[in-house]
Parts: C-alpha cells; sequence; structure tokens
C-alpha cells in the first residue's frame, strides 16, 4: 500500500470522528469485511485502523473481524444501520436493497474499463451516490477501489455467451445482478459469499461471477477448473460507518475526492484462465 493511500486513510480517520481527542474516553470499533486477510479490504481495513490510533493518540481502538466473522456483507449493512457494527468494508452490491440508487452499477457493462469506472466514483456524482448513505444511518467515508467481476466456472468454460444457458451461476445478493444474469440466460443463485466455495465443490452451482483475485486468495481454484475475464460487471467497493460513531460535522468535512485506485487484474480482450494438478501442485494456464 502507498504512502499517498495512507495519507488519503489519515485523512478520512481524522474526519471520522471530527471532535477532540482530549475529549474522548477510550473507544473500540467494530470492523468488518468478508474477505482474507491478505486481500485489499483487509490492506485498507488495517491502514485505517493504525490512522484513527494515531490521529486520536491512541484512544480509538479498531478490532478488525475478516473472513465474515460478523456475518455475510447484507448482514453487516444492516447491522451498521443499527449501530451494532461500527465501520464496513462493503462491495455496493451489498448496499442496494438499502440505498435502490446504488443498482445503477449492477448494469452488465456500464463501464469500459477500471480506469473509467474509478473516474466516474472520483466524480461529483460519484460523491453523491456516496452521501446517500447519510439518510439510512451510515456515512459514506470513500469509495476504495473497482472490483472487475468476471466468470468462475467449476467444469467447463464459458466461451461464448451460448455456453451460460441454464448455467447456474452464483450471484451477489442484488436484484440487479440477478436480473443481469437472467438476461444473459444463466440461471442466477444468490448466495451470501461465505457459502461459495463449498456450493462450488458440491456442484451446488456450475460457477460464479467473482474477480480474478479471489481464486487465489480464497482458493476458488481448487474447485474450479476455469476463470473467463468477461468484464461482466465493474463492482465499486465502499467504506461505510454508522452514524453512532460519527458526528455531523463529518459529513460537511470529509475529502471530496478520497478514493483508492487499487485496480484489479485488467485485459483488452477476454482469457481463459484454466487450473489444472499435475503431481500435487497446481497450474494455471492462461489461454488467449
Amino acid at each position: 500500500m502507498s504512502w499517498s493511500t495512507r495519507g488519503v486513510l489519515a485523512a478520512l480517520a481524522g474526519f471520522a470522528l471530527g471532535i477532540p481527542t482530549i475529549a474522548l474516553a477510550q473507544v473500540e470499533l467494530k470492523l468488518g469485511h468478508v474477505l482474507t486477510p491478505d486481500s485489499h479490504y483487509h490492506a485498507a481495513a488495517v491502514a485505517f485502523t493504525e490512522a484513527l490510533k494515531s490521529k486520536t493518540a491512541g484512544k480509538v481502538v479498531v478490532k478488525i473481524f475478516p473472513q465474515g466473522q460478523l456475518g455475510g456483507e447484507v448482514q453487516e449493512v444492516q447491522a451498521l444501520r443499527m449501530g451494532t457494527q461500527d465501520v464496513l468494508v462493503t462491495s455496493q452490491a451489498a448496499v442496494v436493497n438499502t440505498i435502490k440508487e446504488w443498482q445503477i452499477f449492477d448494469v452488465p457493462y456500464l463501464f469500459d474499463s477500471v480506469d473509467q469506472a474509478n473516474r466516474a466514483l472520483r466524480s461529483e456524482t460519484g460523491r453523491k451516490l456516496l452521501d446517500l448513505v447519510d439518510r439510512q444511518g451510515m456515512v459514506g467515508l470513500s469509495w476504495l477501489s473497482i472490483l472487475e467481476r468476471d466468470v468462475v466456472s467449476a467444469k467447463k468454460p464459458v466461451m461464448k455467451l451460448a455456453d451460460l444457458d441454464g448455467f447456474k451461476i452464483r450471484v451477489m445478493q442484488s436484484p440487479g445482478f440477478v436480473k443481469a444474469y437472467k438476461t444473459l440466460g444463466a440461471n442466477p443463485v444468490p448466495l451470501p459469499y461465505g457459502q461459495l466455495y463449498l456450493a462450488l465443490q458440491q456442484g451446488v452451482v456450475d460457477g460464479a461471477e467473482s474477480s480474478p483475485e479471489l481464486m487465489i486468495q480464497d482458493k476458488f481454484a481448487e474447485v474450479s477448473k476455469h476463470f473467463v475475464l468477461s468484464h461482466v460487471n465493474h463492482m465499486p467497493v465502499a467504506l461505510l460507518m454508522s452514524k453512532r460513531h460519527s458526528p455531523s460535522s463529518t459529513r460537511r468535512h470529509r475529502p471530496r475526492s478520497a478514493m483508492l485506485r487499487l485496480k484489479p487484474l485488467r485485459c483488452t480482450s477476454p482469457l481463459i484462465i484454466s487450473s489444472t494438478t499435475t503431481a500435487g501442485h497446481r497450474k494455471h494456464i492462461v489461454h488467449k
């Protein structure tokens, strides 16, 4: 993580409290996310934690709960609204049942690239979309990254649109994702992220829409043979905070362009990544 990234998170941490350090008793905040400790979700959470500790002279301590320890993303969003969880790194798709306007990001092929999506989120429109969480008991601290969503297949590669016909695909728990893949001819199955590995392993689904890095980080390559860089969606990730620990002054002073450019794998043409096991060693072969 770059020093510029840490600088942005330090600024966010300062604005998140917006009250003099001397007035604080020691506070412990719970920060949750659903990815592994080696993910960029966790790296952002750690940097945010360190920045808060520095800005408050150690009077605010953040305890991080990775890998869905506090529940799935949809559950964590509701906990944030109720004030039983304090901070959350989450996908946009998990928030759409609460903020309907965020369903715009569920539209397939809305953006041509990660760079284009980044520019949109850094714009005034992106800021206004993030601010919509204020009316639901939360504060939008920042858009954090863009995740390119592609297609994982447990058995056969999805080489063309016709291969999606009847294909049971795990999708985000968002009406937009369900509708999008139905339109593409697939049979979408909305499941919490924590259930995906077993669903692939046990054949509950034929595949999933996912991001490239998760094939390795969450070991989906162990239960999937193919990964197709289909670029169907570019899904934003947000850093949200419960209003329980965020005073009203936060809204007036948040940085307007605080977004981190953490980019997943990109390519200019579809690729097929096949995983095979030989003599106990996993190999990942890229076919153009």
